[in-house]
């Protein structure tokens, strides 16, 4: 804040009336000398009274300076606040992110991405060696809320067709996803050793409902154990909804669930680890006599 704004503020501050009364009958003669009163015993009081209204004003305008300067909570003095949405550009020059750090929410990481091309080039999202894509309005501001996990990712708009993914992800800005508050869940799967990324996947059993646990669990159904855990993975409130399956703690399922119009929930896509059979090819069977 200006000082000047700070001494602007004192013709705000309530004087009591009666002190201003006192100082206005008593004024300064051009000698120096209080005037106004007739009485010559009274000049001590005035003398007094003005000095008393100094003194006030004095105070107050150091009160004032030091509320203007004092410091204030760390994150206001060094603009140390990483922004809920993340602001992109894209132009025949390229990609410009203009803040390298977001925050995660509870619906993902969101992005706000200005497209000054008349076409869509599409936008391509790189973190953890897999890349995603998304389309973009033409000319337009598209926004977007996506599963970044924490930590490292590369943002950049594709200007062409013919461009490979890898080289426009050479020369792409990096973008730093921080997740203060530990929404993030990992649905990696956790494989042996040894068949670690084989997996298999397969359609869910389409059993719609507002219960994204029970939608999961009948997708799940055939591999089940007793012990098994069905949790929310990835942003508590990101689309499609991912749901992992913990067994003895490691994560060897997961379906990803499609909200319908309706507010349903569909199971999609289901992954799991090649080594995970159904529980029924695992019973050892009856042997009869």
């Amino acid at each position: 804040m200006d000082p000047r704004d700070a001494f602007s503020r004192l013709d705000r501050i309530p004087i009591p009336k009666g002190l201003w009364r006192t100082a206005e009958d008593r004024v300064v003669s051009p000698q120096g000398e209080l005037t106004g009163g007739t009485d010559p015993p009274g000049r001590g009081r005035s003398m007094f009274a003005a000095i008393a209204v100094a003194g006030a004003l004095s105070v107050l305008a150091l009160a004032l300076v030091y509320i203007a300067f004092r410091p204030g909570p760390q994150s206001s003095l060094t603009g140390d606040v990483t922004p809920l949405s993340a602001a992109l550009v894209c132009d025949v020059n390229g990609t410009r992110v203009a803040t390298s750090e977001v925050q995660a929410q509870e619906d993902g990481v969101h992005l706000v991405v200005e497209n000054r091309l008349p076409h869509d080039p599409g936008l391509i999202v790189a973190f953890d060696g897999q890349s995603v894509g998304q389309n973009l309005e033409p000319d337009g501001v598209t926004r977007l809320a996506l599963a970044i996990p924490p930590g490292g990712a590369t943002v950049a708009c594709r200007l062409g067709p013919d461009v490979p993914v890898q080289d426009v992800l050479e020369e792409a800005p990096r973008l730093q996803v921080i997740d203060p508050r530990g929404l993030w869940v990992t649905s990696a799967l956790e494989c042996p050793a040894g068949i670690v990324g084989e997996v298999a996947s397969s359609r869910g059993v389409d059993e719609p409902s507002t219960d994204p646990v029970h939608v999961a669990t009948d997708a799940l159904r055939p591999f089940l154990s007793p012990d098994d855990l069905i949790e929310t993975a990835g942003y508590p409130e990101a689309l499609p909804r991912v749901m992992r399956l913990l067994r003895a703690g490691r994560v060897v399922m997961r379906v990803e669930l499609l909200l319908r119009d309706d507010g349903t929930w569909m199971a999609d896509l289901v992954e799991r680890c090649a080594d995970l059979l159904p529980i029924s090819e695992l019973r050892v069977p009856s042997v009869t006599t």
